[in-house]
């Protein structure tokens, strides 16, 4: 009897700790209005788009059936203007697949770094098709803490190694945050 006791003791304490009741010191209405900045930044989320040209900065470097390369590129992307992009690219030439570090930097300076996973969707007779998805990781000035993901789709020219492709998404940021 003792030990059931002890047991229904602890369930309620269990319970009790998992109510929403005042158990943290924080009146009920501070509790509702206490949110991090990652909540916050998560609510202003703002849709992206638009278009980038790119090319290689350097011939790509081929140890088969993997290709390293380094691009360099312009594009033009909502709530960042005029963009610059430069990305160190790893791509499977055998499965099509490719990963690859991205940095963009804004009109004003801002950077906004991303990695992206992305595959081969198509052969056409001079260039192939491609989508993937490049995800926010870091960023300086308004970008500090950004989040978020963009869907890519485009082409790669397989004579000169230029792409254009388009992105659209969505930024999680606070524009407050300048100080990076």
């Amino acid at each position: 009897m003792r030990k059931r006791a002890g047991t229904l003791v602890l369930v309620t304490m269990v319970i009790g700790g998992c109510r929403g009741d005042n158990v943290t010191g924080l009146t009920p209405n501070a509790a509702a209005t206490t949110r991090t900045s990652a909540t916050i930044r998560a609510a202003a989320a703002t849709h992206v788009s638009g278009s980038c040209e790119t090319t290689a900065a350097a011939p790509p470097v081929v140890t088969f059936p993997i290709l390293r390369e380094e691009d360099t590129g312009i594009c033009r992307l909502s709530h960042l203007g005029r963009t610059a992009f430069h990305a160190f690219r790893v791509v499977n030439l055998a499965t099509g697949t490719q990963t690859a570090e991205i940095t963009l930097t804004a009109a004003n300076g801002d950077l906004l770094r991303t990695t992206d996973v992305s595959m081969r969707t198509a052969f056409l007779p001079t260039s192939f098709l491609f989508t993937g998805t490049t995800t926010i990781v870091s960023g300086t000035g308004r970008f500090s803490n950004a989040t978020g993901a963009l869907q890519a789709e485009g082409e790669v020219d397989l004579m000169t190694g230029a792409a254009s492709f388009a992105y659209d998404g969505r930024i999680a940021y606070d524009a407050s945050d300048r100080s990076n």
